[in-house]
């Protein structure tokens, strides 16, 4: 792992298959909501100059989610469910709904924080499922809608109003 790589810490996220979905709060997530791994299929040529010339033909993030420990056995036991299932979907904590696949499908260990059995944290490491297409909504900033004078602006309810950026 890069140590100066890009990760989005302490957030929520959801795992869902069939009609189910369970959240998980991660303690960092990579690839998710920002461009961090990307796996290409390219055509390369040379040309007759010996110059390299390449074509990404498809795009996916690979995406890695550190979650905080599950002390719950029914949780960790869903999680093997998630595991099992043929369509795996991650939602980010904006609500973008990803089909994903296993990374390394051998292998999902659990790793026991302070040699403590009930602070079972695990690291999944999955890949996009579909080529992109467009640039996932994930991948551009939100921020708080301002007035003219700078002022945030708020919905009745007192939410703010956000706006997606690049």
């Amino acid at each position: 792992m890069d140590v100066g790589a890009e990760f989005v810490l302490m957030t929520t996220i959801s795992l869902a298959y069939a009609a189910l979905a369970k959240q998980y709060t991660c303690f960092w997530t990579r690839g998710l909501e920002d461009v961090d791994d990307m796996v290409n299929r390219f055509w390369e040529t040379v040309g007759p100059d010996g110059a390299r010339r390449q074509i990404v033909l498809s795009t996916r993030r690979r995406i890695t989610l550190k979650l905080m420990p599950v002390q719950a056995k029914a949780d960790r036991t869903w999680l093997i469910g998630w595991l099992l299932a043929r369509d795996k979907t991650v939602v980010s904590s904006i609500g973008e709904r990803v089909l994903v696949a296993l990374e390394d499908a051998a292998e999902f260990v659990g790793e026991w924080i302070a040699a403590c059995e009930l602070a079972r944290a695990f690291e999944v490491k999955v890949t996009e499922a579909q080529p992109l297409t467009v640039i996932p909504p994930s991948f551009y900033r939100w921020v708080q809608k301002t007035d003219p004078h700078g002022v945030g602006i708020t919905d009745p309810n007192g939410n703010p109003v956000m706006v997606q950026v690049a």
